[in-house]
Formats: C-alpha cells, sequence, structure tokens
C-alpha cells in the first residue's frame, strides 16, 4: 500500500499545473497526503506487540469501536477511526 500511495502521489503531482488550483486535485491531494500519513500509524498498529490493552486505550481516546480481536476486523475499520485526528496519541500507545 506504502508503494501503491507513494505512486499515486508522484502522479498526482504529473498532473497539468492548470488542474492544481481546482478542488478536485486540491482534495485528492489531500487524501494521498493523509494516507501517507496513517500508513506508519496502521503499521505500528500491525506490529506482534500491540496488545488488546493498546486497542481499548485507541477505542477510549477515539470513543470509537475497533472489531480488532473479531474476524470481520477490516482496514475500513481502523481508518473509521480516523487515527490522524489522534495522531500523537496513537504513536505514544504503539511505542
Amino acid at each position: 500500500m506504502v508503494d501503491a500511495v507513494e505512486q499515486f502521489g508522484k502522479d498526482c503531482i504529473k498532473l497539468p499545473a492548470a488542474l492544481k488550483s481546482e478542488t478536485a486535485y486540491k482534495d485528492l491531494k489531500k487524501s494521498i497526503d493523509d494516507m501517507n500519513d496513517v500508513l506508519p500509524l496502521v503499521s505500528s498498529l500491525a506490529r506482534e506487540s500491540i496488545r488488546d490493552r493498546h486497542w481499548l486505550e485507541i477505542m477510549e481516546i477515539s470513543k470509537k469501536t475497533i472489531p480488532y480481536d473479531s474476524e470481520s476486523f477490516m482496514l475500513k475499520d481502523i481508518f473509521a477511526v480516523r487515527l490522524l485526528d489522534h495522531r500523537d496519541d496513537v504513536e505514544d500507545i504503539a511505542d
């Protein structure tokens, strides 16, 4: 995913200059930048050292439920928590 997002960023930068003032371009660029920021957080939460207590702390901070111990747990569940809104706390918890 990291490689794909990096490629999207490069492709976005290569778009014609006339498009860069458009709202759609700005939204796309922000989405790519946000994904570049959130993927390291997701990676840190995928480490073997992450325990139930870490997930519980993240749920407490985010006020969202994460089905981390369910077979139906998906990446979209993590994105729904909006980790970037709690970046510093998530980094501290994951460390």
